[in-house]
């Protein structure tokens, strides 16, 4: 009979499998496949805060994942790469590197190649890891940190007293890096506790170096500010305000949720849902893999650590919830690494026990169907993974930044915005952030600083009385956002993607309208095409610019300008279906040229 290259267990000890695609190859595909779909720009909130925090310093949201932090200051001194470019790949290396330990995993559980390979391609081209691990984030090092520490549960024999730091500082990496990654601790302590020899010496060497390691990192905090007043969380004065802001306090520490309200989101729901979607019969595998977890014996080893992982990531998503929105799904997405790979080695151990139960004559059919299910994951994940010529956001912050009046208040409701601020002619313009104005940190120490003018140096403690406070000093206020600038002193005017607030302004439509949206063409013609189902934050910050077309289009109907504004309707529309760019390309230059010939937009 021909051999599978797994060796028969004995002793109840599975034996690593021999032969086939090395765990290292894996890894490597991986990184080279999936290179082209890097992100060159921030994709997100939190994309944008840790790129600017890197280049400006600061303090990144609770926890402040101080490893990832400490490893982006030095990513951006890169020399000719973007700091976005570079941090994403840096995303990227941590997402094949598990995906390569996922493998090796699997390949000291005995599975052969097909298994292998079919277990690592579940985790690495599911759509939402994969979309994480290619854009500037926290969470493929922290996916990473729990793929390392299930291969070490699984690979450690009779542990030594050296394995009790190594497995120590493993778990105060993860620590440091994202609370998710919390989930492969377990894993860690079992590893440490494994083999009887100097088991009090080794328990003692892993508490000992997890807590001490964990302290150390979240003690380096304070030194990631610099004077730059923005983006830096918190107020990190004493050893108690670090405690806080690594416990999440601002948000809730135990919370995973932002609302208490009826209409929310599900993170549980929308995991399965995506898993029936992309792994479709793969789960009958995951369940063929968790049998075969519960009952081989020579599987023991792993049998606690796998099940302690699933069980905390089920946890996490059951306690994630979000209200309705456009973009709840993506921030819900991120909580579902933890839960993927455990069911992704319970895929790939599913496989295996396929593969035995098909004999190597046939197992060739499992090889062409492993073979095929990849490819397929491939091509239909690319689309929504792919963020190369997504630069939607960077486009946005100038689209802000160019019609920003000198001198403004600029104020926002978004975090984008926050964190990425709008480049203008006098640097990097960051916003007063209206969500965060309650925060008493950010009241008492933030805004004062970005807006020294209104509050010169006192709080914030009431918004409506800082807009009355704009006024009464003749400034403007300019915002993305109507809602937040909307007084009794003045209607706000769209201007392309802002509405400037002024006293004793009537008009929310005007000839400046129609000017702000000539400006805009060159930026909008930049705009990527997406797919409905992809890009929520970019395809969000899309309709802003088809909301400046809408906006000139009525102008123009309201001035008689009738063609002019089936033009500006047009674009509009083109925008939020996602039209072909150089569909959208012609309409925006003949939109531009008609609307100067007839005296508008000048």
């Amino acid at each position: 009979m021909k051999s599978t290259g797994r060796p028969a267990p004995s002793s109840g000890r599975a034996l690593p499998a021999t032969g086939g695609l090395a765990s290292a190859w894996i890894a490597l595909a991986t990184l080279v496949v999936l290179s082209p779909t890097l992100a060159r720009t921030p994709q997100s909130g939190d994309g944008a805060e840790i790129v600017t925090a890197a280049l400006r310093g600061g303090v990144l949201h609770p926890t402040g994942f101080p490893l990832q932090a400490w490893i982006d200051r030095a990513l951006v001194l890169v020399p000719g790469v973007s700091p976005a470019l570079a941090i994403a790949a840096f995303g990227l290396l941590a997402h094949a590197a598990a995906a390569g330990l996922i493998a090796d995993t699997l390949r000291r559980l005995g599975v052969v190649s097909a298994g292998r390979a079919l277990g690592a391609a579940a985790f690495v081209l599911f759509p939402p890891l994969w979309t994480l691990a290619v854009e500037p984030e926290v969470f493929a090092l922290a996916h990473l940190a729990l793929a390392a520490a299930i291969w070490a549960a699984v690979r450690v024999g009779a542990g030594r007293a050296r394995d009790g730091v190594a497995l120590g500082l493993l778990g105060a990496a993860a620590a440091a890096q994202h609370p998710v990654a919390l989930a492969g601790v377990p894993a860690l302590a079992i590893a440490a506790w494994h083999g009887r020899e100097r088991r009090p010496v080794r328990l003692g060497a892993f508490v000992a170096t997890l807590v001490v390691g964990t302290i150390a990192s979240y003690a380096t905090l304070p030194l990631l500010r610099t004077a730059s007043p923005w983006p830096d969380w918190g107020q990190l004065a004493s050893a108690r305000d670090v405690v806080a802001h690594a416990l999440r306090v601002d948000y809730g520490s135990f919370s995973l949720s932002a609302s208490q309200e009826v209409a929310t989101r599900s993170a549980l729901a929308l995991w399965i849902r995506q898993l029936a979607s992309w792994w479709n019969a793969g789960l009958l595998l995951v369940v063929l893999g968790a049998w075969m977890l519960a009952t081989r014996r020579e599987l023991r080893a792993a049998r606690a650590p796998l099940a302690i992982l699933l069980i905390a990531g089920l946890a996490i998503l059951w306690r994630g919830r979000l209200p309705e929105q456009s973009y709840s799904d993506a921030y819900l997405e991120k909580l579902q690494g933890p839960a993927t790979i455990a069911a992704a080695l319970l895929l790939g151990l599913g496989a295996q026990r396929l593969a035995d139960w098909m004999g190597a004559r046939r197992s060739r059919a499992l090889d062409v169907a492993a073979i095929a299910a990849i490819v397929a994951w491939l091509v239909l994940g690319w689309p929504r993974a792919d963020a190369s010529h997504d630069r939607t956001l960077e486009l946005y912050a100038r689209g802000v930044g160019q019609e920003l009046p000198e001198g403004t208040v600029y104020v926002t409701e978004g975090e984008v915005e926050a964190f990425l601020g709008a480049p203008t002619a006098s640097g990097v313009h960051f916003p007063l952030s209206a969500p965060m104005a309650p925060l008493e940190w950010y009241a008492r120490q933030t805004a004062p600083r970005l807006e020294p003018r209104v509050l010169n140096g006192a709080p914030l403690e009431d918004w409506d009385q800082f807009l009355v406070g704009c006024f009464q000093r003749n400034l403007t206020v300019a915002s993305t956002s109507p809602g937040i600038v909307t007084t009794p002193f003045g209607v706000p005017e769209l201007r392309g993607l802002i509405y400037v607030a002024r006293a004793g302004a009537r008009a929310e439509l005007t000839d400046t309208t129609i000017v702000a949206a000539v400006k805009l063409a060159p930026l909008a013609a930049e705009l990527p095409v997406l797919r409905a189902d992809t890009r929520p934050f970019s395809r969000f910050y899309v309709r802003r610019f088809a909301r400046a077309y809408a906006g000139a289009a009525e102008a123009l109907r309201r001035r008689g300008a009738l063609e002019l504004a089936a033009q500006a309707d047009s674009i509009a529309a083109s925008l939020d279906r996602g039209r072909d760019t150089k569909e959208r390309g012609r309409r925006l230059d003949r939109f531009v040229a008609d609307t100067r010939n007839a005296g508008f937009g000048r």
